[in-house]
């Protein structure tokens, strides 16, 4: 009798060994990214014209609160063609200039403003990131940006000729774009029955012009975030750049930019040099006005590799690192439980043998 029942006990030992390493798998497939989708809303765009989708996959969503009183958020999310489910993906956080947003064009805002450009940085950004998730939030007005917090700050339009610092911080609008930005760390994006994971170590930020100020009010947001930021004629707060110094940097600017004062870029640069920062540079395009976006994508070195792309994407937060490998930590539990239990029965058999 007593040999039966430890018969059964081993039995029960080691089902509830396959138990627990089967849920335990079933765990560590989506660990620490469970199954999430971004809205209600969110479906793939049929009818965005982009060079884009031949090469991603396209997401769309909606934010509508209360919060948002000049209308809802849109955004699109780019995922990799070719998916590998226990691989983590670099983030790149796009924010666009006041002159496209999305009831000017039916375009997404990421190519629209490229287009009124040679530039073509999607293609450039595969090439020199590989492969990425590339997310573009877009303001909602006509005239985004020129009413006080319709655009990333709440600063009005019409005081960019003019001011060289921002001090009115983000709009509901870029803290919308921050939550979902968290979300997509946190949790992943969810296309289909795929969730693609983002690498914590390698989220970056690119801003241009109403995107530029934008960029640095997020990086007030979110000091630790970023593992390297690319802005083109933004303007910031130079008094509040001490908690994210650390943050490497490269500021574009033209020096005849008659649409963003050039003085704006000097004072954030001279402010990081203050504050110690090891890895902010300003890069100032002599004659040049606004748009200074080739200088910004398609600058080559000697050997005809991009030099600001390539700069970016060997960037990284290492203490942000989040990999998939870690997913495994619950079955690796499961099985340091069934040992243990495997070998407590192991002891009191063969104690109770050597009582018989």
């Amino acid at each position: 009798m007593k040999n039966i029942a430890i018969r059964k006990l081993l039995c029960l030992a080691v089902a509830a060994m396959l138990v627990l390493s089967g849920a335990a798998l079933a765990v560590s497939a989506e660990y620490p990214y469970p199954d999430w989708a971004l809205t209600d809303q969110a479906a793939p765009v049929e009818d965005t014209v982009s060079r884009a989708e031949t090469v991603w996959k396209t997401l769309y969503g909606t934010v509508t609160a209360e919060e948002l009183e000049f209308g809802e958020l849109r955004y699109w999310v780019y995922l990799p063609e070719n998916y590998e489910p226990r691989h983590a993906y670099p983030l790149v956080v796009y924010l666009h200039g006041s002159d496209v947003s999305y009831q000017q064009s039916k375009y997404t805002p990421w190519v629209y403003s490229l287009n009124k450009s040679a530039s073509r940085v999607p293609d450039v950004l595969r090439e020199v990131l590989e492969e990425c998730i590339l997310f573009v939030p877009q303001a909602p007005s006509t005239k985004a940006g020129t009413v006080a917090g319709s655009g990333w700050s709440n600063m009005a339009g019409g005081e960019w000729k003019t001011a060289t610092e921002d001090t009115t911080g983000s709009s509901n609008y870029l803290k919308a774009v921050e939550k979902l930005m968290a979300g997509y760390m946190a949790d992943g994006i969810a296309y289909g029955d795929s969730t693609y994971a983002v690498d914590g170590s390698r989220v970056y930020l690119i801003g241009e012009s109403m995107g530029g100020i934008g960029a640095y009010a997020m990086l007030q947001d979110c000091p630790d975030t970023f593992a390297a930021v690319l802005v083109r004629a933004g303007i910031g707060d130079p008094n509040a750049v001490a908690a994210w110094k650390d943050t490497p940097i490269r500021i574009f600017h033209g020096d005849t930019d008659y649409n963003v004062r050039y003085e704006s870029s000097v004072r954030m640069i001279e402010a990081l040099n203050a504050a110690g920062a090891k890895d902010a540079q300003l890069i100032t395009v002599e004659k040049g006005g606004h748009d200074v976006r080739k200088e910004m994508y398609r600058t080559l070195d000697e050997q005809g590799n991009n030099v600001y792309l390539t700069w970016l994407s060997q960037q990284s937060r290492p203490d942000n690192a989040v990999t998939r490998e870690a997913a495994y930590w619950p079955l690796a539990a499961a099985a340091a439980a069934a040992v243990v239990l495997l070998a407590v029965v192991w002891f009191f058999r063969k104690r109770r043998t050597g009582q018989d």
